[in-house]
């Protein structure tokens, strides 16, 4: 029962994310803009006021946020004990904390919309918000590498292996597309928080558990 609530949790998780992702985004501008948005694309997304979707979308993602955290914890507390449980614990922590930190950045960029900001103070928020949510992606791709570790060593096969394959995507991509194809690896990141939940929600581990040395 324990597992089947943490493994909702994570479900959760990924539903309030993504869904408040597409619910600031489609309801207003200033979630959309990047370090590489034009001059006219900040001036035009900062001029007018942030709709209340933008703020209802805010609000998902940083209840998301948490319930990440949540389930990265219990996740990685479930799948053994050591070295590699407290560095999946540690990388998840921190990850929350930046991505925190990230959104309310942006937040601040929404609240001040249409309310006489700068554009050169926009550029310079969505710039540090960037750089928070970019250096994230390292910090997601520890906390993989500490759960697939741990889900190897515990019979979970597929979950070990997909999460090292997508901190290899991390690692490789994010350096030369950050602003492009780099961004899919946190897709890919909460995909793998999905499955990991269904996975607990459904089956035993298949295999023989070997422990993971601390």
């Amino acid at each position: 029962m324990k597992d089947r609530g943490f493994a909702a949790v994570g479900i959760a998780a990924f539903v309030l994310v993504m869904g408040g992702t597409a619910i600031a985004a489609v309801g207003g501008n200033t979630h959309m803009i990047t370090a590489g948005s034009s001059t006219a694309a900040i001036a035009k997304a900062v001029g007018s006021t942030a709709p209340t979707a933008t703020w209802i979308g805010a609000y998902l993602e940083l209840i998301g946020l948490a319930a990440t955290l949540v389930f990265g914890l219990w996740l990685c507390a479930r799948l053994g004990s050591g070295i590699w449980t407290t560095i999946g614990q540690s990388a998840a922590t921190a990850n929350a904390a930046l991505g925190f930190v990230s959104l309310a950045v942006m937040d601040t960029v929404s609240y001040r919309a249409g309310h006489g900001i700068g554009i050169q103070t926009a550029k310079s928020l969505v710039t540090l918000e960037e750089a928070a949510f970019v250096g994230s992606w390292f910090l997601v791709a520890l906390f993989l590498l500490a759960a697939g570790v741990l889900a190897l060593g515990s019979g979970y096969r597929r979950l070990g292996w997909t999460a090292l394959a997508i901190v290899a995507y991390t690692l490789v991509v994010t350096p030369i597309s950050f602003d492009g194809v780099g961004q899919f690896s946190q897709m890919f990141a909460a995909l793998w928080t999905l499955g990991a939940s269904i996975v607990f929600l459904r089956r035993a581990p298949r295999g023989v558990a070997v422990p993971v040395p601390a």
